[in-house]
C-alpha cells in the first residue's frame, strides 16, 4: 500500500544516442523509510523522450539482488591470494516492449511505460548491506535495445529490509549480571546488573541501558559501555572467512565509592542508517554486541556483561511487540 506519492526519479542523458533526449527510471516509495521487503511490489515507470522516430527491439526493466564478498590475504605459503564469491538472490524481469520479428517504431516525443515487479517471498533474502569486504545489493535496471545501436542500460539501487526476525530476538525485559571477588588488600566484591527493555531494536531507536553497580569492596569502581559490530565474510567455503570488527559507541559513568550502590542510565541512540542484523545470509553475517564493564581502580579485575543486540525492520518490531 502506498503511504504517499513521492517518486524517486533517475535520468540518463545519452550523447551517444542522438534520437534519445532522455532515458529515465522512476519508482514509488511505499513507506517513510523508502525501503522494500519480502513480497512488496515495486511500481514505477520507464520514460523515453525521443527527438525523432526510433526503432526499438525491446525495452525491459529488471529487479535483482546479489551478494558479493572479496578480500586479499596471505595463504599458508605466504603468497597473496584473493578470496571472492558471488550469489544471485533473485531476478525478476518485465518486458515493456518486446518484438521477435520486427522492431517497434516509436514516434518523436515523450513515452512512458509502467511496470510492477514483485519481490519474491523467500526466507533467505538478507537486508541491504555495504561493508569493507562485501555487499548485499538490490537494484532496478532498465535496458533499451535497438538493432543498430549498443544496448543502453541504466541501473539504480533500492534498499531492502528483511522482515525475518532472528530466532534469538527477544521482545520482553532483559537482565544480565556478573560479579567479581577482589583479591587485593581488604578484598570485597563488585557486582553489576544490566537491564534492557528488550534486545531487539529498529534503526533510529534509543536503546535505554540501566546498570546497577553494587560495590562491597574497599576500592573505587567505574562502569562503562561499548557497542560493537562484528561482520563475518565468507568465500568459497565456510572454512574461508574474514571478519571486520567496529566500535560504534562508547560511554562511561560516575565513580562508585567503596561500600555503596549506584545506578547508571545510558540512552544509546541508533542511527537511522544502522544496518539491519544479517542472520540469514550464507556469505555475510553480522552481530551487534553491547558490553557493560566495571573497572576497578588500582586493580586488574574487570567484570563484564555482554548482551547481543539485534537490529531489525521497524515493521517486524511492531508486529512482534503487539504479539506480546
Amino acid at each position: 500500500m502506498f503511504t504517499h506519492s513521492h517518486t524517486l526519479s533517475f535520468s540518463l542523458s545519452d550523447r551517444a544516442m542522438p534520437s534519445v533526449a532522455k532515458f529515465s527510471l522512476s519508482f514509488d516509495k511505499i513507506n517513510d523509510s523508502g525501503t522494500f521487503s519480502e513480497g512488496d511490489t515495486i511500481r514505477g515507470k520507464v520514460s523515453l523522450e525521443l527527438l525523432k522516430a526510433t526503432k526499438v527491439l525491446s525495452l525491459r526493466v529488471k529487479a535483482q539482488g546479489d551478494v558479493n564478498t572479496k578480500w586479499t590475504e596471505r595463504d599458508s605459503d605466504g603468497d597473496l591470494v584473493t578470496r571472492s564469491r558471488h550469489c544471485r538472490l533473485f531476478k525478476k524481469k518485465e518486458f515493456l516492449i518486446s518484438t521477435k520479428l520486427k522492431e517497434t517504431v516509436l514516434s518523436p516525443g515523450s513515452h512512458s511505460f509502467s511496470f510492477n515487479l514483485q519481490i519474491p517471498f523467500k526466507t533467505y533474502l538478507p537486508s541491504s548491506f555495504s561493508g569493507e569486504h562485501g555487499s548485499i545489493r538490490y537494484q532496478l535496471e532498465a535496458k533499451l535495445c535497438r538493432r543498430t545501436k549498443r544496448a543502453r542500460i541504466f541501473q539504480q539501487t533500492f534498499t531492502f529490509w528483511s522482515k525475518l526476525v532472528p530466532r534469538s530476538a527477544l521482545f520482553f525485559p532483559q537482565t544480565a549480571s556478573t560479579k567479581a571477588e577482589i583479591t587485593t588488600y581488604k578484598g570485597g566484591c563488585v557486582e553489576i546488573e544490566v537491564r534492557l527493555e528488550r534486545n531487539t531494536f529498529a534503526p533510529g531507536e534509543i536503546v535505554n541501558v540501566v546498570a546497577k553497580i553494587t560495590n562491597t569492596s574497599n576500592h573505587i569502581v567505574k562502569a562503562g559501555y561499548e557497542l560493537t559490530l562484528l561482520v563475518v565474510y565468507s568465500a568459497s567455503s565456510s572454512s574461508i572467512s574474514t571478519s571486520q570488527f567496529k566500535t560504534l559507541q562508547t560511554g562511561s559513568g560516575r565513580l562508585v565509592r567503596p561500600q555503596s550502590e549506584q545506578e547508571e542510565e545510558w540512552p544509546i541512540c541508533l542511527s537511522p542508517e544502522t544496518p539491519l542484523t544479517l542472520h540469514n545470509c550464507e556469505l555475510i553475517k553480522s552481530q551487534y554486541n553491547l558490553q557493560v564493564a566495571l573497572q576497578v581502580l588500582v586493580h586488574d579485575a574487570a567484570p563484564k556483561v555482554n548482551v547481543p543486540l539485534f537490529v531489525i525492520a521497524p515493521d517486524s518490531l511492531t508486529k512482534e511487540e503487539s504479539a506480546h
